[in-house]
């Protein structure tokens, strides 16, 4: 599980800590300031303590205590939104699976049938559980039916439906 939210939580914590060219930059008519701005986050090398005392220091330097304090309280704010939803979203995944399992899994359902009601499933899921599920299944939610390359239909090496090497249904 912990490396589940840690997958989900990368992209959104990489690069720097803070964003680059926050819209309050544009009312310091200084391109020192903005330069110096951009080098405290962009600096790989600081803690998030570190960096939050120098755009402190900054934000004193050129008048914009409340803008750092707003930017920093948003960052907490964002952080904890995206754990909680990848938490959410990790411990409702089970339930989701074991759907997609079932509607593939289903010997009386015909590959079109069974396409329609993984959509649905993945339709009605958020988004992270949506990723999540479709690593699982190895479904190409791009391709169209009856590809060999894990898709819908009647595809061979991870397809749904009478699918060979790791397909559902009726598999060589």
């Amino acid at each position: 599980m912990k490396l589940l939210l840690s997958l989900l939580l990368l992209p959104s914590l990489s690069a720097s800590f803070y964003p680059e060219n926050v819209a309050f930059l544009s009312s310091v008519n200084s391109p020192t300031a903005a330069n110096e701005y951009n080098q405290i986050v962009n600096n790989e090398q600081s803690t998030r303590t570190q960096m939050e005392q120098q755009l402190n220091q900054w934000g004193q330097k050129y008048g914009m205590t409340s803008q750092i304090t707003s930017l920093i309280n948003a960052r907490g704010t964002a952080l904890k939104q995206i754990a909680d939803t990848a938490t959410s979203d990790a411990q409702n995944l089970p339930a989701l699976i074991k759907k997609m399992y079932d509607v593939a899994n289903s010997a009386s359902s015909t590959s079109a049938q069974v396409e329609t009601q993984m959509r649905q499933l993945l339709n009605s899921a958020t988004p992270g559980q949506k990723k999540m599920a479709v690593e699982a299944f190895g479904i190409d939610l791009d391709s169209d039916s009856g590809n060999n390359n894990g898709g819908f239909g009647n595809g061979n090496n991870g397809g749904f439906g009478n699918g060979n090497n790791g397909g559902f249904g009726n598999g060589n």
